[in-house]
């Protein structure tokens, strides 16, 4: 019989189920649960009150020029200061927007992390013109539907001669190095659980101990 995989308690790959999610902490380490917060604003509870919303899926949210091939967080502010705003809108209804591995917004994989695919690495500082230009979607096909593996493939190509090229010195390096230590409880576990999946390739309730440490050496 297979020995079973480290117990994991706060992230998930779309083949949990109670009871049962594994990961990547030590055996015996307990588990956290994962810290969700609603804000302090209540006006949502006004009985009162009339808003008009909107339901908007991000990913569908596409440019005119230099298309990423998914929307992203920036497209969002735009286009309710643009669009939304003018029309009396005051809510927007998002899919789910926490990180996962594959294309559902419904299998999050930490409910901490953002979904990467919708970071707009056109706008970071650390991003030249030959980065800014390899975003682009490269297919008409691409305007019609997102093709998440072939983003991903893009902008982690970009990203990493981005973080390459940041300055840890800097005010932003600084301001970097502070949202580490703040987000410690959870950030270096999601940053080993995701690339722990990627390196090993096959959801988290197959691994086995050994499959872990073939992946860290």
């Amino acid at each position: 019989a297979k020995a079973p995989a480290p117990t994991f308690g706060r992230f998930f790959d779309g083949g949990f189920k109670p009871g049962s999610a594994v990961g990547v902490v030590e055996p015996g380490r307990p588990a956290r649960p994962a810290r969700t917060a609603l804000g302090r604003s209540s006006w949502w509870r006004d009985a009162s009150a009339t808003h008009a919303a909107v339901t908007l899926p991000l990913y569908s949210l596409r440019r005119d020029k230099d298309d990423p091939g998914v929307g992203k967080y920036t497209d969002l502010g735009r286009y309710y200061r643009d669009t939304l705003a003018p029309s009396g809108v005051k809510v927007m209804h998002l899919l789910p927007h926490f990180a996962v591995k594959d294309e559902s917004p419904y299998a999050p994989v930490s409910l901490n992390a953002i979904n990467e695919s919708h970071v707009d690495w056109a706008a970071v500082p650390e991003v030249d013109a030959a980065g800014r230009a390899a975003l682009k979607a490269g297919s008409a096909a691409e305007s019609q539907a997102v093709d998440y593996p072939k983003v991903r493939a893009r902008e982690g190509a970009v990203a990493a001669a981005a973080y390459a090229r940041f300055d840890r010195a800097s005010e932003r390096g600084r301001a970097y190095a502070a949202f580490k230590t703040e987000n410690a409880e959870w950030l270096g576990e999601y940053g080993e659980f995701m690339a722990l999946s990627r390196l090993i390739g096959k959801p988290a309730l197959e691994w086995a101990p050994s499959d872990v440490a073939a992946a860290k050496a």
